[in-house]
């Protein structure tokens, strides 16, 4: 699967599924908000694995 290095503290890298804009959006509040770097990794995790979540559920034969 292909993917793509956001622009964030920790370069974290996203399935190219994740809407990009949404989720440099969520990267951008949690700096100006001076979100520890940690919690946007706790972000990017769980963005990741609802995407997984979602490709799964979206083969045929599931759901």
């Amino acid at each position: 699967m292909k993917a793509i290095v956001q622009k964030s503290p920790l370069n974290v890298v996203v399935p190219t599924r994740l809407n990009e804009h949404d989720f440099e959006a969520l990267c951008d509040r949690a700096r100006l908000e001076q979100t520890n770097p940690t919690a946007i990794a706790r972000l990017a995790i769980r963005l990741y694995l609802l995407n997984t979540f979602q490709q799964h559920e979206a083969l045929p034969g599931k759901g």
